[in-house]
């Protein structure tokens, strides 16, 4: 085989896999817990940052999401009571955006269960291949694919 036929079988197999688990995890999200996958995403970054909050850009940029799609998920998760805004006590023109009473309660369900599900989603593999994968994918530098000028062609 080539290269360039190697590179795309791995790249639209790490594709198909990703797409998979991605699928797989949303729909057990929704029948358990009512909540898309980008909704956790959203309750996961809001857990593991400032319990006072975060901005919803800086939770867009977490996300890597556009601003557009962090306001429709805050205001979804917002009125079904599992995040809430307030204005930032330093600075009265910022929104803050934080995770609720209820909406702890509900992620650290979620969370176990999500925890659970990846694990049968990787039960076919060793340790070993696990390490090994993870040892691979840490060679590709995303910050320098993404930092890296855009050519008109290859």
């Amino acid at each position: 085989m080539s290269r360039q036929r190697d590179v795309l079988k791995t790249w639209l197999g790490m594709l198909e896999v990703t797409e998979a688990i991605k699928k797989r995890l949303d729909m057990q999200l929704r029948a358990q817990f009512g909540v898309s996958l980008s909704g956790f995403d959203i309750l996961a970054a809001l857990h593991a940052g400032d319990p006072k909050g975060l901005r919803a850009g800086v939770l867009s940029q977490k996300l890597r999401v556009s601003d557009g799609a962090t306001t429709q998920l805050v205001a979804t998760l917002e009125k079904t009571g599992l995040i809430a805004r307030a204005k930032d006590e330093n600075d009265g023109r910022v929104v803050l955006v934080r995770i609720s009473e209820q909406g702890l309660t509900l992620f650290e369900d979620m969370a176990r269960a999500h925890h659970a599900w990846l694990l049968e989603a990787f039960a076919a593999l060793k340790l070993k291949d696990l390490n090994q994968i993870v040892s691979l994918i840490g060679t590709i530098d995303p910050h320098a694919l993404i930092a890296t000028k855009i050519t008109e062609s290859v």
